[in-house]
């Protein structure tokens, strides 16, 4: 659906118009929009990028304004992340980002590589576009419910943990104030 064809594109966007719509959400795009061959998770299929890209145009033409998502499924090619192995899934990356600085860099690098891209249907950069008018960071990237997808990211999470622990003024006198410190890190950290 964020890739159309260029006259679906003109047609979807005058439809979305007529009908009133004045917001569209670009979502899920981040994985299909990725060059294959590329040997890594940041690179743009340019076919796909200017359908996205002409899409975008098309709808802002009609005062219809974008909101994307930075991150909502795109899957890692093993080696990117080093600290764990194999290609990170989606619930495992939306925890390692937020916890690991690999998997921070590898997602500023698509951010990057997006938002700094200038549209040749609009002649602006996405960053630059009034038209795109709202970005989520990091899709349902709940820290509490991904903390511990992989074994890898669970290590470096509780690593973390005794150190921001051993920081703190006053130390858990037993599992339950341990249980409730922990989720203050985690909402800390996130």
């Amino acid at each position: 659906a964020n890739f159309p064809s260029k006259a679906q594109a003109e047609a979807i966007a005058e439809q979305l118009a007529r009908i009133g719509y004045n917001s569209l959400r670009f979502h899920h795009f981040d994985q299909i929009i990725l060059d294959r061959n590329a040997g890594n998770s940041v690179t743009f299929d340019p076919a796909k990028l200017d359908l996205l890209d002409y899409f975008f145009a098309e709808c802002k033409k009609r005062g219809i304004y974008i909101t994307i998502d930075l991150y909502a499924t795109r899957e890692t090619v093993p080696g990117e992340i080093p600290e764990i192995p194999g290609k990170l899934t989606m619930q495992a990356y939306k925890g390692a980002v937020q916890v690991l600085d690999s998997a921070r860099r590898n997602w500023e690098q698509f951010t990057a590589n997006l938002l700094n891209h200038v549209n040749p249907h609009t002649g602006l950069a996405w960053k630059d576009d009034p038209a795109l008018y709202l970005v989520c960071l990091l899709n349902e990237g709940n820290l509490y419910l991904t903390w511990n997808t992989r074994p890898e990211l669970k290590a470096a999470v509780q690593e973390k943990f005794e150190k921001w622990l051993a920081d703190q003024p006053t130390q858990p006198a037993d599992e339950q104030q341990r249980s409730i410190a922990f989720n203050h890190f985690l909402t800390g950290m996130q």
